[in-house]
Parts: structure tokens; sequence; C-alpha cells
């Protein structure tokens, strides 16, 4: 299979969204009016509690808005849990994040006007530019926050930022496995332009499946043909930890089956 194909789509794809951390023990803040606040306000109205929305002006500094952001891996399947890094905007008043939970948050792609604009008209990537573009939502955030930066740097612990009283400023955080995936990002099989054709493409596709029978969900299929030059391949659940191992062994998969 390795000499009719090549693999695509194994670039993480990088999600975020604007979130709410409740519980804090008076070290929030009220969101600043802005985009953020209003990104904020907007997610909140899917949920059914009034009092969530109520709760961003807390007199006891009880919550705080939050910038959310996670990594979708290559091949990642639905439900995956992923790791989730919390942060404060620039302009919030919290002080630490220490003790709170992030209420769920939807974390989608995203990009800006001037980006698209500069790869449409001159093929290239822009900075940062124009209006900012929501995308398509690969996983919902929520949980616990372990507060602090605590990461040894050359071996020394990181230095803490603390207040006039000592106090550590515990101003980002993250959450060890606290998103799902909402959906599954299968590997393509990209057919060579000397192979592209329907037949080829479902003769792969079920070599495939032949070979890889061993899937986590029984509707789901190993691989899929879509169309003269894609296949789609999803990770079978025996090699969950290992998607380079797959992808060595898928591509090594005889064209033919072999005689008896």
């Amino acid at each position: 299979i390795s000499e009719r194909t090549t693999i695509g789509n194994t670039e993480p794809i990088i999600v975020s969204g604007v979130g709410l951390v409740y519980g804090l023990a008076g070290t929030g803040s009220s969101p600043p009016p802005g985009g953020w606040r209003t990104m904020l306000e907007q997610g909140l109205k899917k949920s059914k509690d009034p009092s969530v929305r109520e709760s961003l002006d807390s007199p006891g500094r009880t919550t705080s808005l939050v910038l959310v952001t996670a990594v979708i891996p290559p091949g990642a399947r639905k439900d995956d849990p992923i790791d989730v890094q919390i942060s404060l905007p620039d302009d919030s008043k919290t002080t630490s994040l220490r003790g709170g939970i992030l209420f769920p948050c939807e974390l989608t792609t995203f990009d800006t006007t001037g980006n698209i604009k500069s790869l449409v008209h001159e093929g290239r990537p822009a900075g940062p530019g124009g209006d900012l573009l929501l995308g398509d939502v690969w996983a919902v955030a929520g949980g616990p926050v372990l507060a602090g930066s605590y990461v040894p740097t050359n071996g020394q612990p990181a230095r803490v930022e603390t207040d006039a009283d000592g106090n550590p400023l515990c101003k980002d955080g993250r959450i060890w496995g606290g998103a799902k995936v909402t959906r599954s990002r299968p590997y393509y099989v990209l057919l060579n332009p000397g192979s592209q054709s329907p037949q080829m493409a479902a003769t792969l596709a079920e070599r495939l499946n032949s070979t890889f029978h061993a899937s986590a969900e029984p509707r789901l299929k190993v691989a899929e043909a879509k169309n003269r030059e894609l296949i789609l391949a999803n990770v079978p659940l025996a090699y969950r930890n290992n998607h380079h191992r797959f992808l060595l062994v898928a591509r090594q998969v005889p064209l033919l089956p072999p005689a008896p």
C-alpha cells in the first residue's frame, strides 16, 4: 500500500474557547466589557441555569473569565480525553485560579479574516488581523483546575509570582484529561496520482479492513473509501497508544492478499 499512497491529516489542531471558572475564594474578578465577555455570555446562554450568567459579576469575586486552549492530536477518536490549558486575559484582575472549577465550555477552531485573505490571494499565512472567525466544535472542556506553574526548569523549580503578602499568584492552570473530543479525526490515506480510481480506493480500503478488524466501535470501519483519491483510516483499538506503529504496519500491507 505504501507504493500507492501517502498519509495526510497528521498535524495537530489547536482549539480554544472562553470559559468561566467558579468556586474561587475571593480571588476572581468581573470580566470587563469587550469581545471576551461577549463570547462568554453567548456560550453561557446554552446553560439552563440562569444563576451561572448572574455569577459573572459576583460581589464575592468567586468567578473569573478564562481562556481555554487544547490540542486535538491526529487520529483522535470521539470521547478521547485531552489536556487543557487555562490562562487569563491580559486585562483580567483575577489574582489566583486556585480551587476553581471550569464550567463546561466548547472548544473550537478559529482563524482571522486577514489570514484567510492572505492564504487565498498570496498562498501564504499572515499575522493575526481582521475579525475573529470561529470554526467547528472539536471538544468540550470542564472540571477542577490545577492552578500554578510548577514545572521544573533546568532542574530548578519554576519561579512563582507572589503578591505583596507573599501569597502565590496562580494566574494559569491545567486540567489533565479535562476535555473530551466530540468527533473522530481519521488519518487520510491519499492515493498517488497514478493510482487514483474508485476501484483502487475500494480495494485498498478492503485490504485494510481485512487486516485490521479490531475496532473500538463495531459500526466504525478501520478504513472507508470516500472517493477516487481519499480513504479515511481510523486507528484500531489495539493501536490507540501507538499511532505511528499502526501507520507503519498499514503501509506494509500487500496490495493483493497472500496466496494460501
